[in-house]
């Protein structure tokens, strides 16, 4: 993006339809106006200087040193965004977890590794929920030749 007093500033192409499109700017709104901000397109994926000169370091959102070392000198640079999973390629998952909350076990059946992100509204029991999956969920076992079952335990 080009703000309307010349300064440049990065951002990323959310979506395109017709002749709009949505950009996240990742230098700050202030300043902006939709008239006079002009969007210089170059069709390329957002990408990261990486070397030794990371380690230890701390940057801030754009990748540039925010603790007041020296500028980064890159050996590289890799693709942010990185390469798609193959579906196909992953593990079969095995090991079902059961929640003791019927409308994830029956809805969103988890398997071990799985994560499960649990969202709440203002003054919904978000905590209480995850604290009670985490109190509550076991892997049943299983035995030769029968489905998922194991008895709870009193």
């Amino acid at each position: 993006m080009v703000t309307p007093s010349g300064e440049r500033r990065p951002g990323q192409v959310l979506e395109i339809e017709g002749d709009r499109m949505v950009v996240q700017v990742l230098g700050g709104t202030r300043g902006l106006d939709i008239d006079s901000t002009a969007v210089l397109v170059r069709a390329r994926a957002a990408r990261m200087p990486v070397g030794p000169d990371l380690v230890g370091r701390i940057l801030d959102g754009m990748g540039r040193p925010a603790d007041g070392g020296p500028e980064l000198l890159p050996e590289a640079e890799r693709d942010l965004n990185g390469r798609p999973v193959n579906p196909v390629a992953r593990a079969h998952p095995a090991e079902f977890i059961e929640t003791g909350i019927s409308a994830i076990d029956g809805l969103h059946t988890l398997v071990r590794g799985q994560k499960l992100p649990v969202f709440s509204g203002y003054g919904l029991p978000g905590l209480e929920l995850a604290a009670q999956i985490a109190e509550s969920a076991r892997v049943p076992h299983r035995t030769r030749g029968s489905s998922w079952f194991s008895p709870r335990s009193a």
